[in-house]
């Protein structure tokens, strides 16, 4: 098996992540899986100069939040209500959450916390 398929066929075995998000609710918990780089980057591309990030974190979460049984939680056509309707500090730290990025700063720490 080529490498490319070995990590598709990992990709695809990847268990849901959650987030519980008490601002929408008591007992509301969002489902999903990481983003894959292409996700990312389309995210990324349509956030307008100057933007905050946060048009790009609404558009993360419309893509990638799941209900428990792996269905999709908002439709395309609810980014707007959704980034109308919830706090900025609410999209990002979900969003946030989702994408975990590290940077290169963060693995170099990372790898200097490490006992190996």
């Amino acid at each position: 098996m080529r490498l490319i398929e070995r990590i598709a066929e990992q990709y695809s075995k990847i268990e849901l992540k959650s987030i519980s998000v008490p601002e929408w609710g008591d007992d509301i918990t969002v489902y999903y899986k990481p983003l894959t780089a292409d996700e990312l980057d389309a995210v990324t591309a349509e956030m307008p100069e100057g933007s905050s990030g946060t048009r790009s974190n609404v558009q993360v979460i419309i893509l990638k939040a799941l209900d428990a049984s792996g269905k999709r939680l908002f439709s395309n056509a609810e980014a707007g209500e959704l980034s109308g309707k919830s706090f900025a500090e609410t999209i990002n730290r979900v969003a946030g959450v989702m994408i975990r990025v590290v940077t290169v700063e963060q693995a170099v720490k990372n790898s200097e916390n490490s006992p190996i």
